[in-house]
């Protein structure tokens, strides 16, 4: 039988496990004290399973009384990362489990020394225990997971998220404060805590700080960010540098370049310089999950861009609203103001880009119409 520093470690794997779904990060194992094996194994699993019953000793303990076709579990020890509460210590006194050892100690429910010695009442059953077995890497894991969610649940539930530092700060100030807006910052704290969710949720409103209300000269919808890896930075079809550009973005420069003679291919997909020359890319959903499309639409942001798009529609000096493919479009009743510029195309995606996106000229469109206006022209250059 191996020591207890290694059966240990094998809770606090689980206890990682825990800690990637959202869940307090505690683990434990069943080991069967004459072989060494591991025969049950458990993490935390209430918020996933809706479960108040789902702690890791009696998950842990549950896999093992299946294993061995008993429910009595002499024999065995338990190794848990933190001291077992009341409802376990009672399940590991039913399961007759000889030994229990746990790493931190927990004071305010810890219910085999912390609070109360529940296996030195007078129950038919009284196990052995060791506790701080490997107590300050169960003790740290547990405090980065609080320290994480106490981050996640300050920055996306105050004041920092809506920080924009411009004009949009008093013009989207009511917005923020609307029912539909306090539920979706509610759903977007459990995602971020739970889920691995793009863009980071410090580049959520990139759109909005980089491009000013009053600077905005265009503006491109896009759906929902990339749900790839490091590819969604907060700016509609624009990529990070170093990551692939993505076949639309491929398409709309083979179209600038084909309109303007401006040559972006081949470079990188970071259309930050466009954000700074006046151009909000702007989403019509501003998170996803990582590899599900679409998984945040529905839950409130249609409307918050909406919204954006309404302030637009309502300032004097004219904008032109660049909507590609049906989702954009549907933008387009938004936008009354005759002052404005609608121009509205199939998406540049590879299956569409060929039906009317190639030629359709947006980009020299919208310079002669700012020109007209007397506005600055855009760059369409990426460096």
């Amino acid at each position: 039988m191996k020591d207890n520093l290694y059966y240990m470690n094998k809770a606090l794997e689980l206890a990682a496990r825990a800690a990637d779904i959202g869940e307090v990060p505690v683990g434990a194992v069943v080991v069967c004290n004459d072989t060494g094996e591991i025969i049950g194994c458990g993490f935390n699993r209430r918020e996933c399973d809706f479960n108040p019953l789902a702690h890791a000793e009696i998950e842990a303990i549950y896999q093992a009384s299946q294993k061995l076709g008993r429910w009595r579990l002499s024999g065995c020890s338990l190794y848990v990362t933190l001291e077992p509460c009341a409802m376990c210590c009672g399940a590991i006194i039913n399961s007759r489990i000889d030994y229990v050892f746990f790493g931190a100690y927990d004071k305010k429910s810890g219910s085999v020394v912390s609070v109360q010695q529940m296996f030195s009442l007078p129950y038919n059953h009284k196990p052995q225990f060791t506790g701080g077995i490997a107590e300050t890497q169960c003790a740290e894991i547990l405090s980065a997971f609080f320290r994480k969610i106490r981050f996640i649940s300050s920055y996306l539930g105050g004041s920092k998220m809506v920080s924009l530092e411009n004009e949009w700060d008093s013009l989207l100030k009511d917005e923020f404060e609307k029912d539909y807006y306090k539920n979706l910052r509610k759903f977007l704290i459990t995602e971020y805590k739970t889920q691995t969710i793009y863009p980071n949720m410090y580049n959520i409103f990139n759109a909005l700080k980089y491009t000013s209300y009053n600077d905005v000269k265009a503006v491109i919808i896009g759906q929902d960010p990339y749900h790839g890896l490091n590819q969604a930075h907060g700016l509609s079809f624009s990529v990070q540098k170093g990551v692939a550009v993505p076949p639309s973005l491929v398409n709309i420069f083979k179209e600038i370049k084909a309109d303007t003679g401006i040559d972006n291919l081949g470079k990188h997909g970071d259309l930050t310089k466009w954000a700074k020359e006046g151009v909000l890319l702007l989403n019509s959903v501003l998170t996803v999950r990582a590899g599900q499309a679409n998984s945040h639409k529905g839950k409130g942001w249609e409307k918050f861009t909406d919204s954006v798009i309404s302030l637009l529609n309502q300032r004097e000096k004219p904008v032109v609203f660049i909507l590609w493919g049906a989702n954009a479009r549907n933008k387009a009743v938004y936008i009354t103001n005759p002052k404005h510029l609608v121009l509205t195309s199939v998406h540049p995606s590879p299956l569409s880009a060929f039906n009317g996106f190639f030629g359709n000229h947006h980009f020299s469109k919208t310079n002669e119409f700012l020109k007209n206006n007397g506005i600055e022209e855009i760059d369409w250059s990426i460096d």
